[in-house]
């Protein structure tokens, strides 16, 4: 029996890891997003600190790591980003629409008025797979609609 609980304890931490998207563990996000049928490659922004590239509905995106410490380890937010490169820009009103009417994703232009769009998500101490899930997908909604808003 004492063999049997020891082990329980060495398998737990184990199992309960695999279960959690963590910011302080990028690799964690690259998997989860692979996992749900994305591309994902884990990279390194200027920076240092990690960063996953991928691409939802047909739009390339990053994930971009904050809080990690000078060995780009230990982050505990993520930022999802996506920009669009636009002929013409897009006129401040649809960002201002945008941030006005919604929850997900906040919008805003470069110096060239292309348009942007990120979600910022604290994930210090881990996110269930589910709910990651969730956030992808919705981050995938949110993709789509900022398209049609901006003219894409």
């Amino acid at each position: 029996m004492k063999y049997l609980l020891t082990l329980a304890a060495c398998i737990m931490p184990a199992f309960a890891q695999a279960q959690m998207v963590e910011a302080g563990y990028p690799r964690s996000v690259v998997d989860a997003i692979q996992d749900m049928g994305y591309p994902a490659t884990l990279e390194t922004d200027s920076s240092g600190d990690p960063k996953v590239a991928s691409k939802i509905d047909g739009t390339n995106y990053s994930i971009w790591f904050y809080g990690c410490d000078e060995y780009g380890r230990g982050c505990d937010t993520m930022n999802f980003s996506a920009g669009f490169d636009l002929k013409n820009g897009v006129d401040i009103s649809v960002i201002n629409n945008w941030n006005r009417k919604k929850l997900l994703g906040r919008a805003y232009v470069d110096d060239e008025y292309d348009p942007f769009l990120d979600h910022v998500v604290k994930a210090d101490g881990g996110i269930p797979v589910p709910t990651f899930r969730g956030i992808v997908n919705h981050w995938e909604l949110a993709i789509r609609e900022y398209k049609e808003a901006i003219g894409w």
